[in-house]
């Protein structure tokens, strides 16, 4: 768009400046023109989109806004009871999965509804059996991406155990790195990298 001068333009005649609004046409009724849209999409896309941001808005606003209530109510106190340290922990892990898969809910609707099939993130991680199948199926996309560029490149389990636990745990703390720079999230690293190396031990 900048390039236009007084001076020959190399790559041939200037174009037409158009606004880039009109580049976004959603096409939920008539088919699709000769050139085609640079974003595109078909009724069945739309309302699917939709249906998926309202599942993920009511996720975030009916479940985890209103267990977020309960988990701040006994934070503020001052000690708690060995039941109610458990109904803490339940509610907490309730509230983040709902909180997180609700914006990748929203996400993933938004972009169907713009014609992008973005990939899912979240696939039911509170029904795993082992902490290595919950890393599977929680925050994927942020998992492949550990996997793809960390992992692997450094060897994954292609190299002797010894070093093999030695990069999941260096993998994981970088993933609380990634969450916080503070000690706890450090620590949260090193206590997921414990049951991992357990798991690939067993």
């Amino acid at each position: 768009i900048g390039l236009a001068t007084a001076e020959v333009n190399p790559f041939g005649p200037a174009q037409e400046y158009v606004a880039p609004e009109t580049k976004f046409e959603f096409n939920w009724i008539s088919p699709p023109s000769q050139a085609g849209p640079l974003f595109e999409t078909t009724g069945a896309d739309g309302f699917e989109g939709l249906e998926r941001f309202i599942i993920g808005f009511c996720k975030k606003i009916l479940v985890a806004n209103n267990i977020a209530v309960i988990v701040d109510f006994y934070y503020q106190g001052l000690g708690l009871l060995a039941y109610e340290a458990w109904i803490v922990l339940f509610a907490l892990s309730i509230q983040l999965y709902f909180d997180f898969s609700a914006y990748s809910d929203m996400a993933i609707g938004l972009g169907r509804m713009l014609g992008f099939k973005l990939p899912e993130n979240f696939n039911y991680p509170l029904a795993s059996h082992s902490i290595r199948v919950f890393w599977k199926r929680w925050h994927m996309t942020f998992s492949s991406w550990l996997k793809d560029y960390i992992y692997i490149p450094l060897g994954g389990n292609k190299v002797s155990p010894i070093k093999n636990y030695s990069i999941l745990f260096i993998l994981f703390l970088i993933c609380g790195f990634w969450h916080g720079a503070s000690r706890n999230f450090l620590l949260w690293g090193v206590y997921n990298s414990f049951f991992i190396i357990c798991s690939w031990v067993n």
